[in-house]
């Protein structure tokens, strides 16, 4: 198998026999990785780089004070607003200040949709191709973060034998 990224729930005996029809319904269940980090809306935009530089990733989930999932937050987002808010001000000081207090609240609009773990491949095809990102957070009945989805997950099912991918999926 080449996920370097260990499967939710997904026992490795259990990925051969799962393929499905290729009717475009197929589920992202077993398609789903462990999400590296998450942060709160309410955390600072200096606290959002260190998890970035923590966890080495270009994404991290966004949740609310109650843990439900907003969407997924991009590193190059937050970079950009760093540049302009850095060349606005003067001195390393007040650089060091704006981004210590400054909350990620700004952001929520700048988020990917949610997946839900239900939901069919397609749809996270089609996120995919109109949203501008290509990782997802996946949330379950319960609206509780289950992992992410992303253009990588997809294809390595593919190419494991995990899910069909067919011109209707």
């Amino acid at each position: 198998m080449i996920h370097d990224r260990p499967l939710l729930n997904v026992e490795p005996e259990m990925t051969t026999s799962i393929k499905q029809g290729s009717n475009g319904n197929q589920s992202i269940e077993k398609l789903i990785t462990k999400a590296k980090g998450t942060v709160y809306v309410n955390d600072s935009i200096a606290r959002a780089m260190q998890l970035y530089h923590i966890h080495n990733v270009p994404y991290l989930v966004m949740v609310d004070q109650n843990d439900k999932v907003i969407g997924m937050l991009r590193k190059d987002t937050i970079l950009e607003y760093c540049y302009k808010l850095l060349s606005r001000t003067t001195g390393i000081t007040g650089s060091r200040y704006e981004l210590a207090y400054h909350n990620l609240s700004d952001f929520i609009q700048n988020t990917s949709p949610v997946l839900k773990i239900t939901d069919p491949i397609k749809k996270v095809i089609d996120f995919v191709l109109n949203t501008g990102f290509n990782v997802f957070p996946v949330v379950d009945e319960y609206n509780k973060l289950v992992g992410t989805i992303g253009c990588r997950d997809i294809l390595e099912g593919h190419v494991d034998g995990i899910i069909k991918l067919t011109k209707n999926t």
